[in-house]
């Protein structure tokens, strides 16, 4: 997931503090496949069991900055 995290970085000056490995939070699981939240680029992904990365939905273009860390 680090390499996923530092091809979808957050606009250069976005946050002083960001993680380039990502901080992954709250993952679970869901038919087979897993479900996290990247709090700080406000990112819900998928994890398929081959190992796939996908963004389920972008929190921050849709409500701004907000910091998303449970997904339930």
């Amino acid at each position: 997931m680090s390499q996923f995290a530092r091809e979808h970085l957050l606009p250069l000056g976005t946050l002083d503090d960001e993680e380039p490995d990502g901080t992954w939070y709250s993952m679970i699981a869901v038919r087979g496949d897993l479900y996290s939240v990247e709090p700080n680029r406000g990112m819900v992904v998928k994890v398929t069991t081959g190992g796939s990365i996908s963004i389920v939905t972008d929190v921050n273009a849709h409500y701004g900055h907000i910091v998303p860390i449970q997904i339930h």
